[in-house]
């Protein structure tokens, strides 16, 4: 299933359209290599590691990869969402997304919402650092992710 609306960031040149597009299961061993670095960058800043069960998961099904384009070519950006059932329903929850150029497709992830609606998901949650909340000013903060450091000296 791929997604093909398209917006012009700033210009009316289609070279600098950016498109945002759901990587078919099957192709995503092709693909791994050109989104792993978008990613690792998005991993990187929240302190995590990539899965090791990731590229399983996207081979699967079991979660989703996603991919920003300019011009069909160049990768911007690269996505992951996972799909659940919560009491309330079906959930779409956006893991990640790394890459640059936000200005670009951050108005895009309305297409997430719309594949989450088509799969019959009755909410897209995100997780994410604190900067998100202005950014994503039409999702309610529901829940903080803490964390305390601890030192080794006791």
């Amino acid at each position: 299933m791929s997604i093909t609306r398209r917006r012009i960031a700033s210009s009316t040149s289609p070279a600098l359209a950016v498109k945002l597009s759901i990587v078919p299961q099957d192709h995503i061993d092709g693909i791994w290599p050109l989104a792993e670095g978008h990613l690792l960058k998005s991993y990187r800043r929240c302190d995590q590691n990539i899965p090791l069960e990731l590229r399983d998961d996207l081979r699967k099904g079991k979660r989703q990869l996603w991919l920003l384009t300019r011009g069909d070519v160049t990768i911007i950006a690269a996505g992951i969402t996972t799909m659940f059932v919560l009491r309330s329903g079906p959930a779409l929850k956006i893991e990640h997304f790394g890459g640059g150029y936000m200005g670009e497709w951050l108005h895009l992830l309305e297409e997430v919402e719309n594949y989450a609606r088509s799969q019959g998901c009755r909410k897209v949650m995100w997780e994410g650092r604190r900067g998100w909340i202005r950014l994503l000013a039409d999702y309610e903060v529901t829940a903080w992710v803490m964390e305390k450091r601890l030192d080794d000296d006791g």
